[in-house]
Parts: C-alpha cells; structure tokens; sequence
C-alpha cells in the first residue's frame, strides 16, 4: 500500500511538473512576444518622430532662406538709395547667414538627392545673385542709369529663380511632411492594437494557468485525501490482525514496521521505518543464512512464494519462533 501511494504521489508529480514547464513555456513566449512588440513599436515610433522633427527643421531653414534673400536684397537697396555703410554691413552679415543656411540645409537633406540639385542650383543662383549685387553697388550715381535698370532685371531673374527653387524644396518637404504624420498614426494604431492583443493573450494565460494550478491542486488534494484513507484503513487493517508487518522496499532499501511487530517481541516500540540491519540483528545466528537465503532465491525468482519458520530473540531474551510470508511487487 505505501509503495503503491508513493508511486500515485511521484506520478501525479511528474505530471504537475510537466505541464508547469508548458504553461510556463507558452507564457515566456506571450511575454517575449510582448516584449519584442513593445521595443520594435518604441524605436518605430522614435525613428519617425526624429524623420518628422528633421522635416520641420528642413521646412524653417527653407522659409528662414527666403526671408535672407529678401533682406540681402532689401539692405543692397538701402546702401543704393541712402549711401549707408550700415546697409552693406547688413548686406554682408545676411549673406553669411545665407551661406550657414544653406550648409545646414544640405546636411539635413544629404540622403535626398533631389533635395540636394535644388541646392546645388540655389547655390549656383545665390552666387550669381550675390555677383550682381556687389556689381551693383559698385555704381555710386544715385540717379538711374540704363546700366542700373539692366542689373535690377538680373537681380529680380535670379532672385526669382532661388525663390522659385525654394518653393520646390518647401513643397516635397511639406508632403514628406504629411506622409511622415500619416505614417505615425498608422503605426501608433498598429501599436495599440498589437499591444491590446498581447495583453489580452497574456491575461488568457494567466487565467488558463491560473486554472491549471487551482486544478491541479484539487486533484492533488482529492489523491493526498484518498491515500490517507487508504492508509488509514490499511494501519486499521494491521491492528486487527495481530500480526506484525513489515514492507520492504529494495529500491531505497527502507523497511516499514509495524508496532505490532515489535510487541509480539515484547518491545514497547512505535511503528517506524528502519533499515534490514534492524531485523537481521535479532534474528538466531543458526538461522541467519536460512532466513537471507530463503529471501534471496524468492526475490530472484526461484521460489513461487515467501513463507518460512526462523527464531528470533524475544525482549526478555528467549527465543521464540515466528512465522515470516511475504509477497514481492515487481
């Protein structure tokens, strides 16, 4: 009976085990998963957060371009018209500007190639735009001449030019702009519902999981109730026979005695589980060899059953016989 208990118990624990990995495979998985969606979702999103910052700052250096033009222009007028140093230092101050916006300007666009003609061109303008600026200025009649009106035509070409080539860049990067914005959104959806998903999967489960222990907790507590009864009955059985019983296991080695055993020697013991040694110790030396013998060729197969009579010391140091029978499981 405590042989066949223990296999139920080791059984029913190789199977709580097993299915603990699973369930604890499957949720490792959920939670990877999760994991991965959270940090593939996280650099997306910043990749194109960091694209759209980029496109705004494309878009204030292009309209910043256009306000310099203006102003370069606007400042050589004024030296023209008023002959004020001021306003070619201005002049001066605003090209230099122009040259730093236009820098940055391709360093923000430097994987655009289509971006990076424009400039090309618009450097080309502003240099020829420039030219005949400082042409101009080198004119020092305030009244107007043929001459002066052919550079203001040239000017106002090139300048058109630049601002026409500048609407150009403003215009891609206003709809990179609104793609870029779209494209967030779209990934902020596929984000949340990615994210709802793998919630909802990993509560699943959790609940699954959840039930599984609670279950087989039950069950276990059911098998554990149902042994304990069986062992209940099975001690009320060895009481009533008035015998004294034994239970060898030979994997462990272990023997199990009754306390019955011990009274019919007359010793005031508990039942308790030993080692052979404690039997073999009281058992007459003329019978020793007999009894381990007649053990031996029963558990190798040689006897079709175990019965014999040996002496073995009573407490108060007599010897008296005992009938041993047992029955081995293999």
């Amino acid at each position: 009976m405590s042989a066949t208990s223990s296999e139920e118990r080791c059984l029913m624990d190789k199977m709580f085990v097993r299915n603990f990995f699973i369930f604890l495979v499957i949720l490792l998985c959920a939670v990877g998963t999760l994991g991965t969606i959270l940090i593939t979702g996280d650099k997306e999103l910043d990749q194109t957060d960091h694209l759209i910052e980029q496109t705004y700052e494309v878009i204030l250096e292009a309209e910043k371009l256009t306000s310099l033009v203006e102003s370069i222009l606007s400042a050589q007028r004024g030296y023209l018209l008023t002959g004020d140093e001021s306003m070619m230092e201005r002049y001066e101050s605003k090209k230099g500007e122009i040259s730093e916006t236009l820098a940055h300007l391709s360093e923000l666009t430097s994987t655009n190639q289509s971006q990076q003609s424009r400039l090309d061109e618009i450097r080309n303008y502003i240099s020829n735009f420039t030219a005949r600026l400082e042409e101009r200025a080198n004119i020092h009649q305030i009244k107007t001449t043929p001459q002066l009106m052919d550079g203001v035509e040239m000017v106002n070409t090139n300048k058109n030019d630049i601002l026409r080539l500048n609407a150009s860049i403003l215009e891609e990067e206003y709809n990179f702009l609104n793609d870029r914005i779209r494209a967030v959104e779209r990934k902020k959806g596929f984000y949340l519902a990615s994210l709802i998903i793998a919630l909802a999967v990993g509560t699943v489960l959790l609940l699954l999981f959840n039930a599984f222990l609670l279950n087989a907790q039950r069950k276990r507590s059911n098998i554990e109730e149902s042994l304990r009864q069986s062992e209940d009955r099975f001690a009320l059985a060895i009481e009533g026979t008035q015998d004294g019983i034994f239970d060898w296991d030979l994997k462990t080695n272990k023997v199990f005695y009754s306390r019955r055993f011990f009274e019919m020697l007359g010793y005031n013991k508990s039942a308790y589980e030993g080692s052979p040694e404690d039997s073999k110790d009281l058992i007459h030396p003329e019978d020793v060899d007999k009894v381990w013998g007649v053990a031996e060729q029963y558990l190798d197969g040689k006897l079709s059953e175990y019965s014999q009579e040996f002496r073995i010391k009573h407490s108060s140091g007599r010897w008296v016989w005992v009938q041993s029978r047992g029955k081995a499981l293999f």
